[in-house]
């Protein structure tokens, strides 16, 4: 279980890392929120999927902490 659940955090991680840099290039060609729907509809609903995401890694990290801590 500690495997997958190792498995399941590195892929989420890689998840993030790849919509960060996304997200960073997009800004540095100067689409913002703000540049029109499209992008303020990415940009939502994207942010908010990577909300979730972090939001997950954060539980199946303290899930980890307690399967290690009591073995």
């Amino acid at each position: 279980m500690v495997t997958w659940l190792l498995a399941t955090i590195a892929l989420g991680a890689t998840f993030v890392a790849g919509q960060g840099a996304e997200y960073w290039g997009l800004l540095q060609r100067g689409v913002t929120v703000h540049t029109n729907l499209f992008a303020t509809t990415f940009f939502t609903l994207t942010g908010f999927h990577g909300l979730h995401v972090c939001i997950g890694l954060l539980a199946l990290l303290i899930v980890l902490v307690f399967m290690c801590w009591r073995f």
